[in-house]
């Protein structure tokens, strides 16, 4: 079977109107397979790949002259999907390890247009070691970002026109404007011209953006399945979920200068896409963060399982309706699309999603995701939520670490499993609770929620004493 190339896949040559910061699964599957999307349409654009650690990773992918099939796989709109295709837009892949001049080179680039990111949460980080603009190849990408415009700036000579539309995808906060911060660091440092620090900040537009997809990679489990529907064999093979979201944050006349609202997928400039980031961290994130703990406890591994038991569904579609929706600031239908988008996301035949990995660092998690909805439910209806509550007991309960007989796995910081440890062996359930809520994390639970200490330790008892479901509908009639 012939490898995949350009030799087997009649691919045609594309400019390059972006440069892509990462190789990884991600990117190839969600930004990638948007500009595929784009190019159906007429925009002919290809991709530059940049490495963005040291070390070997490239050579698959210009062994394969950029190409890779995406396989598609799981339930959109009720419907289940299973489909491939093979990706085309990448045209390069440089390692500027290996090769720094390559990589400032396509700072030249006529039809550049776009730089895309995906660095890890870390990535965006400011890296005292490049501290000259000379010492190359940068570590940090913020830096090798910097020399890069700053080639442009200089080859353009400064031409107003010429500057980037930057859409990072790294997973924190304000990225784009984090990253413009640390842009403006390096030119500072390396006493860069004025004048391209002007250009920085005037001629080139740093996006805040919010992704998500699931790109789980290549079908390592059973990859012969996949290649069995192909006439190659592909090494990049890639799998991903049916779902994407991208928002970017901009105004009317970002819209004009993107491409991408205008094709057929979930994406939507802003001006503020906060709403969409608390939507995400509460309902999809929070949910998981709930089937960590409930469905642990029931004996139950995947996320899918956990949507094929009675409880655990009717428990967090109770839980998003009526405790985590109301005291989201979008449109009603807005978020009940995204909740029947998440719900069928949980019911992916083609993923298994373990429990046990959500389950890693649970407390900061719950204390991220959960804690604020519970705060705010209760500012809004002067009530405690109910089905948070229990869940936050459920978490006291699990950091025990054994449940019926059963060892729980606790996947967290040592000094988190400790603090647990010496609640749950020196008091009982009442004191565990009061010992628990006066720590920072927590505390202001207590503090500002009347009657929160009480609920908790009414919660734990029951479902100490009866059990999972039981404990939770005698919880439920006593308080409602």
């Amino acid at each position: 079977m012939k490898t995949l190339n350009r030799s087997v896949i009649n691919a045609k040559e594309l400019p390059v109107k972006i440069i892509q910061f990462g190789d990884g699964n991600f990117l190839r599957g969600f930004a990638d397979y948007i500009v595929d999307c784009l190019n159906k349409n007429g925009f002919n654009g290809g991709v530059a790949v940049i490495k963005n650690r040291p070390g070997s990773g490239l050579e698959t992918l210009q062994r394969q002259e950029g190409l890779f099939t995406l396989f598609t796989q799981g339930v959109k709109d009720g419907v289940t999907i299973d489909k491939n295709q093979v990706i085309t837009c990448i045209q390069t892949a440089v390692n500027p390890y290996e090769n720094y001049d390559d990589f400032l080179k396509l700072a030249e680039g006529e039809e550049l247009k776009f730089i895309f990111s995906n660095t890890t949460e870390n990535g965006i980080a400011f890296d005292e070691d490049d501290n000259f603009l000379e010492r190359q190849p940068h570590k940090s990408f913020p830096a090798k970002l910097t020399a890069l415009l700053y080639k442009r700036y200089l080859h353009f000579n400064g031409d107003e026109h010429k500057g980037l539309i930057i859409l990072p995808c790294e997973l924190i906060e304000n990225n784009g404007d984090t990253l413009k911060d640390i842009v403006l660091q390096y030119a500072h440092l390396w006493q860069l011209d004025t004048a391209f620090i002007n250009w920085v900040i005037t001629c080139n537009t740093f996006c805040n953006t919010l992704v998500d997809r699931i790109v789980s990679g290549f079908p390592k489990d059973n990859p012969e399945a996949y290649m069995a529907q192909l006439n190659y064999y592909d090494a990049l093979a890639t799998v991903c979920e049916p779902y994407l979201l991208w928002v970017i944050e901009g105004d009317d006349a970002l819209v004009a200068k993107l491409p991408f609202t205008g094709i057929d997928e979930n994406i939507i400039v802003v001006p503020d896409l906060t709403p969409y980031r608390t939507q995400k961290v509460m309902v999809l994130n929070g949910a998981h963060t709930i089937l960590a703990q409930i469905g642990r406890l029931l004996g139950i591994t995947t996320v899918k399982e956990s949507m094929e038991n009675r409880f655990c569904i009717d428990f967090v579609l109770q839980t998003l309706h009526n405790e985590i929706l109301p005291i989201i600031l979008l449109p009603e239908e807005t978020r009940l699309k995204y909740t029947k988008q998440v719900l069928d996301r949980f019911n992916n035949p083609y993923l298994k999603h373990y429990l046990s990995d959500i389950s890693l660092n649970s407390i900061s998690k719950f204390e991220a995701r959960l804690i604020p909805v519970i705060r705010d439910y209760y500012t809004l209806n002067q009530v405690l939520p109910l089905r948070l509550t229990y869940a936050f007991a459920c978490l006291i309960r699990i950091y025990k670490g054994n449940w019926q007989g059963r060892e729980i796995l606790r996947r967290d910081d040592d000094a988190i499993i400790n603090f647990f440890n010496t609640a749950w062996k020196q008091y009982s359930t009442a004191e565990v609770c009061r010992f628990i809520l006066s720590d920072v994390r927590f505390k202001s639970l207590a503090d500002e929620l009347p009657g929160f200490y009480e609920m908790v330790v009414s919660a734990l008892d029951n479902l100490e004493v009866h059990g999972v479901e039981n404990g939770f509908d005698i919880f439920y009639r006593t308080h409602e």
